[in-house]
Formats: C-alpha cells, sequence, structure tokens
C-alpha cells in the first residue's frame, strides 16, 4: 500500500524486494502456490498469481508484514477455455487477464486454423 516493495517470482520461490533498503526477502509459501507464475499482481494485502501451466489464477493472502504467504485459494482452474492463460491486469476487484494466450504452441507461418481467438477473463478477487 506505501508502495514500499516490489514481489516478484524468481524460479520456484516468491520473493520481496524492499525498495528502500535494497533487501530480497524469500516468502515463506508452499511451492503448489507460486510454481509455474506468469503475472504476478498486489490486491489488498494478497498477490494474485495467474499459473500458465498448471491453467489458473490463484489468490495468495499475507501476513500483514508481507514476509509470509498465510492462505491461498484457487480462483479458477482449468477453464475449459484456457489455452496458457497469461498475463492481465487488476482492475478494481477483478483480475482481466488473457484466457487464450497460446504462448506454448510453436506458430507456423500461414497456419491460419492454427490459433482459435484469443479470449479474455474476468476473475472476482476476495478481500482479506
Amino acid at each position: 500500500p506505501e508502495e514500499r516493495f516490489l514481489f516478484l517470482t524468481v524460479d520456484r520461490t516468491l520473493s520481496r524486494l524492499d525498495l528502500i533498503t535494497g533487501e530480497m526477502t524469500t516468502l515463506s509459501a508452499r511451492e503448489e502456490a507460486v510454481v509455474g507464475s506468469d503475472g504476478l499482481y498486489f490486491h489488498e494485502g494478497s498477490l494474485v498469481v495467474v499459473r500458465p501451466r498448471l491453467g489458473g489464477v490463484s489468490q495468495l493472502f499475507l501476513n500483514e508484514a508481507m514476509d509470509a504467504v498465510v492462505d491461498y485459494r484457487e480462483l479458477v482452474y482449468d477453464h475449459p477455455d484456457f489455452a496458457y492463460p497469461t498475463t492481465g491486469v487488476v482492475v478494481g476487484d477483478e483480475l482481466v487477464f488473457v484466457a487464450t494466450s497460446y504462448a506454448d504452441v510453436p506458430r507456423t507461418p500461414g497456419a491460419e486454423e492454427q490459433h482459435r481467438d484469443v479470449r479474455i477473463h474476468r476473475v472476482g478477487l476476495k478481500g482479506r
């Protein structure tokens, strides 16, 4: 809330960079809550993670010190529209994201039927 921290995923961990001191902290979190993230967003004391390889969007709830994940929820998982869901943006209390990026499929020049239309999804975010 004070724009003091930058949260990021590094390999299979979640980290917090203190923008004032430069200190990097690895947050305590279950690996399955973080692994495979491609899109990380802050929302009211929580982090929202798009996980394309697992086909879902999760919300990780932080403790008050913002140095540990105390709970997490799958907001949407294995939706039939998903084809490598990826990047998005928080708008109010929703995450709007690309549900069908096909980023994991090599592109073949001239292949008209290769990728269906890109679909955008919204998912409601939960408060603390």
